[in-house]
């Protein structure tokens, strides 16, 4: 057992907690844009796909007229 402080050991703790929390800050930024991506792509599909659903009847709407 080390009977002095070395502070070399802080440091290495220290900069061990600042890689972690700049990781997790990466990680946590990188998962919410990929949410949010999916998102807007869920939206442009549902999008799409209730334009395919009333561009028939909007046709026939018109021809009707």
């Amino acid at each position: 057992m080390r009977e002095y402080f070395d502070p070399g050991d802080s440091l290495i703790a220290e900069m061990l907690l600042l890689a972690a929390i700049i990781w997790f800050t990466v990680y946590v930024e990188h998962w919410t844009y990929r949410r949010t991506e999916k998102q807007k792509e869920q939206k442009e599909r549902k999008n799409l796909i209730i334009f395919i659903d009333n561009d028939p009847n909007q046709r026939l709407m018109f021809i009707d007229e």
